[in-house]
């Protein structure tokens, strides 16, 4: 079929739950522009643009846990750049501190891509060939403290301002006092004394002796029996106080209108810190949502070679990690000779959301976001996804569900082609089992002939049959635990599955006379084929079970035999540091006998003269075997530090008190050069450690 290019169409972001991805993402992030974004978040189709997306991201995720990365918090200059183009505009204080914490984060950005051992070219972009600047904070921190007040020599006007302001004050403050000590004496005042109201000191006069009071009435207690009265001094001296004030507001706001004008003129550096702003919120916010569901960036190629490992429902861990529940993951693959998967099994059994598992996440990546898959999956890119799941009967148009489905059928069939991935649940049904499954098998023929890569879900026993005598097709099934007659919602590619019809009627209280009686009315080819899929999938599912009880059984013994090991290592060292205490100790005893012998010989008469350079003999000796005891201590109490020579070309390292794991790619004179997922790191010997891989 003739290959053409589509979009992916809302219906498909709907029925794969794309948008509740969309709304989690969208609250991750602080930015209206950003949220924006989100909201009409682009599908990507081609392989070398995706993986720049998602090699940036990449590159965040493995700075941002460095201990020397610059603390991102958002911070929106929209509203500012808008201010700084109008002429004789005035930023708020809350605005030019968001400018200077942006001109702080972004010289700390570049400061520390500029100076680490990370290879990361991507995030390198961003900033291009913007230089560390300090013109703006310089220009801000001379006009505001570091507590946000205004500095009192931001102008030499403000500072003569502010230094009258300070003597009136005095003055102001003086003639207050004197009024007060004089009215107390005359005892006119009430037991409070005083009391201030719109910035000026006001005396508390007892009501019966306020006209004995010189000053202006500023007004009385709810009781009226105290008057607060300005006095007469402060009156004149108050007014000239309010006047500077006003002389103060004035100089700031013209030394702010300064400020204002002066940022404006480095408006280009401010728009730069705002889309680098910008676009690492939007990189927060993606990162912040990989957290949320254990999420990793896979390989992407041009490749229709597909492994996938370890596949999660993004919703429904994220659902089941808020209830303390296990999600199983799903593994699949596609090549040339294995396009189309075909998943049997029982109701119930995790056919629908193992589809859903595989469509989301593939749109999710094509969206430039990591997924919860194993980091080793390898995944391409589709011009096309094409979706039919779940009912989708149509009441405006009149049209049935399966007359609905075969319309969305004949748009699929008309569209598909080698770069279409298309996902279809419960294929066939909706129609007369015999005559549906026919008219299902000619559609599978030909979503087969078409070239995608396709996943199907059906009951339907002729689609089963199809898949495993058609070329480039598969078969898979649900695992079920016959015994308990519950579904263990695994995948498993290479057989189909059963339907458990029977097996689940009976478990749910069927008569068995009536599951007879309809075991009875069917084909024996029907029942002979059901019965041998039913034979197979039992052996499978045993052999599953067996295979994860043994791996659980490994991962206990790996686990004893590293405490083991620990232990043991612990021990020996141990033993070695006693061994040689218990040789120093036997050493100081023997030692202790020699001087003794030389002490007896003085005490019978034997000269000092004789004696010292026996002594002294004995000191540089045992001075000797005390520097050798030393150092064999401390060859026993230190770990050798690795070298060079302790590692080689293609070995798996971890760097000390991290989780990071890599490759060595090169040695280096006293560091090796590491590839960590796709970065390249380089990486002193010192700070490296040998990963231990245990066969299973």
């Amino acid at each position: 079929m003739k290959q053409k290019r589509s979009n992916i169409s809302e219906s498909v972001r709907r029925e794969l739950e794309f948008g509740k991805i969309v709304d989690l993402l969208e609250d991750f992030s602080k930015s209206k522009s950003n949220k924006e974004r989100i909201r009409h978040l682009s599908i990507l189709y081609n392989p070398k643009v995706l993986n720049e997306h998602l090699d940036r991201l990449y590159e965040f995720q493995l700075i941002q846990s460095d201990s020397d990365f610059p603390r991102f918090e958002y911070l929106d200059l929209g509203e500012v750049l808008n201010y700084l183009k109008i002429q004789n505009s005035v930023l708020t204080e809350e605005q030019f501190f968001d400018i200077y914490h942006a001109s702080i984060w972004v010289n700390s950005l570049i400061h520390f891509i500029n100076n680490n051992e990370y290879e990361i070219p991507r995030i390198t972009a961003l900033i291009g060939d913007l230089k560390k600047s300090l013109t703006i904070k310089k220009r801000i921190e001379k006009v505001f403290s570091p507590r946000r007040f205004i500095r009192p020599n931001a102008s030499k006007t403000l500072s003569d301002i502010r230094e009258d302001i300070h003597k009136k004050r005095a003055q102001v403050d003086k003639s207050f006092q004197d009024s007060m000590s004089h009215y107390v004496q005359l005892g006119y005042l009430a037991d409070i004394k005083e009391s201030f109201a719109d910035e000026v000191s006001l005396l508390a006069v007892a009501s019966e002796f306020k006209r004995k009071v010189k000053g202006q009435v500023r007004g009385q207690s709810k009781t009226k029996s105290i008057t607060f009265i300005e006095p007469e001094k402060c009156i004149s001296l108050n007014r000239e106080l309010r006047h500077l004030y006003q002389e103060e507001e004035e100089e700031i706001r013209r030394i702010l209108k300064e400020l204002t004008a002066d940022l404006a003129e480095h408006i280009d550096r401010i728009v730069v810190y705002r889309d680098l702003i910008e676009e690492f919120d939007f990189l927060n916010a993606k990162l912040n949502l990989a957290e949320l569901m254990n999420a990793n960036r896979p390989k992407v190629s041009k490749s229709r070679a597909i492994k996938i490992k370890e596949a999660y429902h993004p919703l429904l861990y994220i659902e089941n990690n808020k209830k303390g529940v296990k999600t199983i993951p799903q593994d699949i693959y596609f090549d040339d000779a294995h396009r189309v998967l075909v998943i049997s099994g029982p109701n119930a059994g995790g056919k629908s959301i193992t589809l859903k598992t595989f469509g989301l996440n593939q749109l999710m990546l094509q969206a430039g976001l990591f997924i919860p898959v194993h980091p080793n999956s390898s995944l391409s890119v589709f011009h096309d996804i094409f979706t039919d799941i779940g009912d989708n009967q149509s009441i405006e148009n009149e049209l049935s569900t399966y007359s609905y489905r075969l319309t969305r059928m004949k748009e699929i069939l008309a569209n598909s082609g080698k770069s279409s991935f298309i996902l279809i649940d419960e294929f066939g049904s909706g129609s007369d089992p015999v005559l549906g499954g026919e008219l299902a098998g000619v559609f599978f023929q030909e979503i087969v002939n078409s070239g995608a890569i396709g996943v199907l879900t059906t009951h339907y026993g002729n689609i089963k049959v199809l898949a495993d005598q058609t070329d480039y097709a598969e078969n898979a099934c649900m695992l079920f635990d016959d015994d308990q007659l519950k579904p263990l919602y695994k995948l498993k590619v290479g057989q189909p599955g059963s339907s458990y019809t029977f097996e689940v009627a009976k478990n749910v209280g069927v008569p068995k006379v009536l599951i007879d009686k309809a075991r009875a009315g069917l084909k024996n080819g029907t029942v002979r084929f059901e019965d041998t899929i039913h034979h197979y999938q039992r052996l499978t599912t045993e052999l599953q079970l067996s295979q994860e009880e043994l791996k659980e059984q490994a991962s206990v013994v790996d686990a004893q035999r590293d405490a083991y090991e620990l232990k043991l290592k612990s021990i020996e060292e141990k033993l070695e540091s006693q061994r040689f205490i218990m040789e120093f100790q036997s050493k100081y005893l023997q030692l202790g006998k020699r001087v003794n012998k030389l002490i007896e010989l003085y005490r019978e008469g034997t000269t000092m003269k004789s004696i010292l350079p026996r002594i002294r003999k004995i000191i540089e000796k045992e001075s000797n075997r005390k520097e050798e005891f030393n150092e064999n201590r401390l060859k026993v109490s230190q770990k050798k530090k690795p070298v060079k020579n302790d590692f080689c070309i293609g070995e798996q390292v971890r760097i000390q008190g991290t989780n990071q794991e890599g490759e060595i790619l090169e040695l280096k004179s006293n560091a090796a050069l590491l590839q960590i997922g796709f970065a390249k790191l380089e990486v002193k010997f010192d700070k490296l450690e040998k990963v231990e891989r245990h066969q299973q």
